[in-house]
């Protein structure tokens, strides 16, 4: 999830990519701000709640991860110019990622094990989702630092790791057209009828593929009007299967999901980038905690006061809420503690 673009070519597109990289990263606490089971309305198909959450959470909230997945891969394999060492170059771009996602990684991992653990052997239990008690063990720390077992949003990380690791390979086939072409296609059908979990690679592929063949295309602006109302149907569709339940036809729509979003938002201008709007490594990594306890807090306040609306209400500003919290977070770490926090947010 990096917005440091490393290469020329992209440059033109530098601020609408850390714009929407902030932007995903609010949709991913809106997938983790999910109340339902919370106030008792999971199975309330006519609420409010349930229809914001299915729509917010379900709908537009899986546009983030293949979003970040495509990036990614086109960042990985856009070079800085022709004439470098390639393998040189896939190297330190390799070496780079392990200390800018694997190092952080780990340090969350450790801080998640580490809260939940002090948690679950206090009275503050009750904030928590799961009250199940942490326990202190050789296996659970293995599972807790290194498989994310307390830090679940961090299967992202850790898919990019390992697609990070099998760059070279995955370059040796995109340096083939027909062959990365085929690739994709398996991917695809793969996603799509086996139903294996494998589409992360598939937008990762995805993105190398737009490095080396259709550059000028993500570069570009998108002014075409019929192209955009294309983009804009499938966005709309894919929501609206997702709403009915049409799961086949939504993994279909949800393959063309990042390149539409992408061209879609040619039309917005962007203001210039602030500090905080470009710390979206260190919203998605912080996240998980104070999201899932801002959850609790108000599900319990808008059981108290009653109604779907008010937990609609309390579920909507919840990512807010724990955005705010963040702000502040990331702001006395990186002025107490600098070097942690460049740590912390993967060096961005």
């Amino acid at each position: 999830m990096s917005t440091n673009s490393t290469n020329n070519k992209f440059k033109s597109t530098y601020n609408k990519t850390v714009w929407l990289y902030f932007i995903m990263s609010i949709l991913v606490m809106y997938i983790h701000a999910n109340n339902l089971r919370n106030v008792g309305l999971d199975n309330s198909h006519e609420s409010l709640d349930w229809i914001l959450t299915k729509i917010l959470s379900n709908g537009i909230g899986n546009i983030v991860v293949p979003f970040f997945f495509m990036i990614a891969g086109l960042h990985f394999f856009t070079f800085r110019n022709d004439e470098i060492d390639i393998k040189k170059e896939i190297k330190r771009k390799v070496l780079r990622r392990m200390k800018t996602l694997f190092v952080p990684y780990i340090l969350w991992n450790i801080i998640c094990y580490a809260f939940y653990f002090v948690l679950t052997h206090t009275a503050l239990v009750n904030l928590l989702n799961d009250t199940s008690v942490v326990e202190l063990s050789i296996n659970n720390l293995l599972y807790g630092i290194f498989l994310h077992k307390y830090n679940y949003p961090f299967w992202y990380l850790r898919d990019l790791i390992l697609f990070t690791l099998f760059s070279p390979l995955i370059y040796c086939i995109l340096t083939r057209k027909w062959l990365s072409e085929l690739m994709l296609i398996l991917l695809a059908l793969s996603s799509i009828f086996v139903r294996l979990d494998i589409s992360g690679l598939f937008f990762f592929v995805l993105g190398g593929f737009l490095a080396f063949y259709h550059y000028k295309f993500m570069e570009k602006r998108h002014d075409n009007y019929a192209e955009k109302c294309l983009c804009v149907i499938i966005l709309l569709a894919m929501i609206i299967f997702n709403y009915l339940d049409y799961t086949f036809v939504y993994n279909v729509l949800l393959l063309a999901s990042p390149i539409s979003v992408w061209i879609i938002t040619d039309s917005i201008v962007f203001p210039k980038e602030k500090w905080f709007i470009k710390q979206s490594f260190f919203i998605y990594a912080c996240h998980v905690i104070p999201v899932s306890i801002v959850m609790k807090i108000l599900a319990k306040i808008s059981i108290r006061l009653g109604g779907s609306t008010i937990c609609a209400i309390a579920y909507l500003i919840t990512p807010w809420v724990t955005l705010l919290i963040i702000y502040f977070i990331a702001k006395i770490l990186n002025k107490f503690l600098p070097s942690l926090y460049k740590v912390l947010s993967g060096g961005r």
